[in-house]
């Protein structure tokens, strides 16, 4: 004769991913400025144009990946 009771408990629990927030801020900047960098291949290679337009983009891909390190998580525990 067996009368011990056990407390039950039930969650529901809805977890959604938000792809067009990694679309929007990880994606389309990453395409930017890879067709930004294949258009400076159709630079004249004589032009000083070319270099500091080179030079802009690894900036701005460097700037990229800064926003990006702070964006996405360090670990799986935690999310934006």
């Amino acid at each position: 004769d067996n009368d011990d009771y056990y407390a039950e408990m039930k969650f529901h629990v809805v977890i959604r991913r938000r792809p067009l927030f990694y679309t929007v801020n990880l994606l389309l900047p990453s395409i930017f400025l890879m067709v930004m960098d294949i258009v400076g291949f159709y630079l004249p290679p004589d032009s000083g144009e070319r270099v500091s337009f080179k030079i802009t983009l690894l900036l701005g891909y460097s700037v990229f990946l800064i926003i990006v390190s702070d964006t996405l998580p360090a670990t799986a525990i935690e999310t934006p």
